[in-house]
């Protein structure tokens, strides 16, 4: 796996950005938090690229960033940043 790859090679953290998805930004949060989080064990290691919840790719519902927010929140991640 990828992730697992990058471990080994000695990354401690990775940033994800969602631009141009067409799924629900919530539907893929709960696919990182069972895919992704796994592979890094520690908290703190996952981040989370907000800029696309300000319609930066693509107009998104209103309530759908702070949907995304919490549930990025509910499934463990804690670091928030948007560029």
């Amino acid at each position: 796996m990828e992730l697992a790859a990058t471990l080994q090679a000695g990354v401690s953290h990775v940033g994800l950005h969602f631009w141009k998805k067409r799924r629900p930004l919530v539907e893929t949060m709960a696919e990182i938090a069972e895919f992704v989080l796994p592979e890094f064990h520690l908290a703190g290691k996952v981040g989370f690229g907000t800029a696309p919840l300000g319609n930066m790719f693509r107009d998104i519902p209103e309530q759908e960033a702070p949907d995304t927010v919490e549930a990025a929140r509910q499934n463990g991640i804690r670091y928030f940043w948007n560029n």
